[in-house]
């Protein structure tokens, strides 16, 4: 490779691939930067008392996922179950890496998992898992049965694929399912009632997470009011929630 000569100075080859990885890198960590995320409530009851979950998926950039999870307080949260679209489970479950320090089991497979293998507890026997298709493509175990030991209100979730495609994308259309233990309700009598359980899920919309990008000019000490969401590709179940200015989050709206 021949030198480079820029402006009045000379780059060696080495320096110019120097050049080459260090933008290259600024624009990863751009992108990176950039996340976008999504939360959905799980509030469509299959069976059991009910439980108040969210999900909240961001997309991190260079393939990797961030799940967190959380609840009212009153249930133990025991399992997540995800179904990706058949044009998605492929390359989301490619080399699928879940890890989170209240992950105590994973069982994948395209639209075969019933149940967590080895805590066959966690499980969305009934009619979630009907409304599953019949079976998911991973089951994700948290904690452990009863609350002697554990009992989970909120955790989080990293989900890498070995494909390096798996995005916030590859969540529209999915399948959520929760598996929710030791779940305490107020009864009409203001009475409460505890020691339940509970199977939930949200089928998310498809292009939900088309939120289009909103541009404003404003003169000094000018007032400017805009509805940004007129233009946003939104289902039931799931909210963009990121805000942006100049490309740097600002906050999140819940």
């Amino acid at each position: 490779m021949d030198d480079v000569i820029i402006g009045d100075g000379v780059l060696t080859p080495e320096e110019v691939f120097a050049q080459i990885l260090a933008a290259e890198k600024a624009m990863a960590d751009m992108q990176f930067a950039m996340t976008r995320s999504v939360t959905a409530k799980l509030d469509d009851i299959f069976g059991g008392a009910y439980a108040g979950v969210w999900v909240k998926i961001t997309d991190m950039g260079r393939g990797i996922v961030k799940i967190d999870i959380w609840g009212d307080g009153k249930a133990d949260i025991r399992g997540l179950f995800i179904d990706w679209t058949d044009s998605a489970e492929n390359a989301a479950l490619k080399g699928l890496v879940i890890k989170g320090v209240d992950v105590t089991g994973t069982t994948t497979g395209n639209d075969s998992v019933k149940f967590v293998s080895g805590d066959s507890s966690v499980n969305l026997n009934g009619e979630v898992l009907k409304a599953a298709g019949g079976g998911v493509d991973a089951a994700i175990a948290l904690g452990t049965p009863g609350e002697s030991f554990d009992f989970i209100t909120k955790t989080t979730l990293t989900l890498t694929s070995a494909s390096g495609l798996l995005t916030l994308d590859s969540f529209a259309g999915a399948f959520l399912g929760a598996r929710a233990t030791s779940v305490t309700v107020v009864n009409a009598d203001g009475t409460t009632t505890s020691g339940l359980s509970t199977k939930i899920g949200e089928l998310l919309g498809f292009g939900f997470f088309d939120a289009k990008d909103d541009r404003l000019v404003v003169a000094e000490d000018t007032i400017v009011t805009k509805n940004v969401f007129d233009n946003d590709l939104s289902a039931k179940g799931a909210t963009v929630i990121q805000w942006y200015l100049d490309g740097v989050a600002l906050k999140e709206n819940m």
